[in-house]
């Protein structure tokens, strides 16, 4: 069974907090949030239909941004679904979620890897997807200025403006993926980059519950990046 877009929202920040308006995740069975964070802050996600987070790999530029990808797998999903940057000072957080069906219920985690630097543009280390997989990406930058990808041939499906002192700039992009791939990303202006990417089994591929640095069957690779 392959992966396929169930809903997706995204949502600025207040400075502290950050929640994204309601969707519809009924038919879900993985949900995906990415957090785009000041370095010095680490929070998990919460959402209204109270499902348990497990965080991927982060990657942080020092003094500057940080991003963490977070999924929940068989989760409770419904109409009025919302997802929220908890309350922390200056977080200055931008919140992304995407809900898919056709995961992989018990080990949908299998291969993750991170890039940052300053300035962009920043090319994540090499994974393999195969048949069946899918590519979701989502990434935060620290200057007024658009996303663009520069490899790896995502499509961006939201994407949120920097405001000083408020949140983060980001955005979130996925794609279809049959081979080896390295996503790169850059923006506008120059920016630090902070970035991450995790693949997970589809319902047909071999589950691990891993987090390891190789994989087999088919995965759903997830990429995130983060900037102040």
């Amino acid at each position: 069974m392959a992966y396929a877009l169930v809903a997706n929202a995204a949502a600025s920040g207040t400075g502290l907090t950050a929640t994204t308006g309601a969707i519809d995740t009924t038919g879900a069975d993985i949900l995906f949030v990415y957090l785009a964070l000041a370095s010095t802050v680490t929070v998990a996600p919460t959402d209204s239909k109270s499902n348990t987070w497990v965080a991927t790999t982060q990657t942080v530029v020092a003094g500057g941004e940080k991003g963490i990808l977070y999924y929940a797998k068989n989760p409770n999903v419904g109409a009025g679904h919302t997802f929220t940057s908890p309350s922390t000072a200056s977080s200055l957080p931008a919140v992304f979620a995407a809900a898919f069906s056709g995961a992989h219920l018990t080990g949908p985690l299998d291969q993750q890897a991170q890039a940052n630097g300053y300035p962009g543009p920043v090319t994540l280390g090499s994974i393999t997807g195969s048949a069946g997989s899918i590519v979701i990406s989502g990434v935060s930058f620290n200057v007024a200025g658009t996303m663009r990808i520069t490899a790896g041939g995502l499509t961006i499906l939201d994407q949120v403006n920097r405001s000083a002192g408020v949140c983060l700039g980001g955005a979130l992009a996925w794609g279809t993926v049959t081979d080896a791939i390295a996503t790169g990303w850059d923006n506008s202006v120059n920016s630090s980059i902070a970035s991450m990417q995790a693949t997970f089994h589809s319902a047909s591929g071999g589950g691990v519950g891993g987090g390891g640095t190789t994989g087999t069957g088919s995965t759903l690779l997830l990429f995130g990046r983060g900037g102040v």
